[in-house]
């Protein structure tokens, strides 16, 4: 499957953090989840979170209530993931 290069850019500088709150998403589905409850996940404060979501805007998202992750984002991070744990 081919990724956008905007997206795939944007994963080159993503930090740990970053990444961690991407791959709770993609594990939780599309629904989404609170900033509260990633917080309490990853053990990080909700002002943490909420940075991460405007640094990384490309690849999460804030809607209403809940911290989503874009579509193409969601194989994009099972593949780095899978990638990570083959090696």
């Amino acid at each position: 499957m081919r990724h956008s290069a905007s997206l795939l850019t944007s994963l080159e500088g993503v930090s740990l953090a970053a990444f961690k709150v991407a791959r709770e998403l993609s594990a939780n589905g599309r629904s989404g989840l609170t900033v509260r409850f990633l917080s309490k996940k990853l053990e990080m404060t909700e002002e943490e979170v909420e940075y991460i979501l405007d640094v990384n805007h490309r690849l999460l998202f804030m809607d209403l209530t809940k911290v989503k992750i874009v579509a193409e984002g969601l194989t994009v991070v099972k593949r780095i993931g899978d990638g990570l744990e083959n090696h």
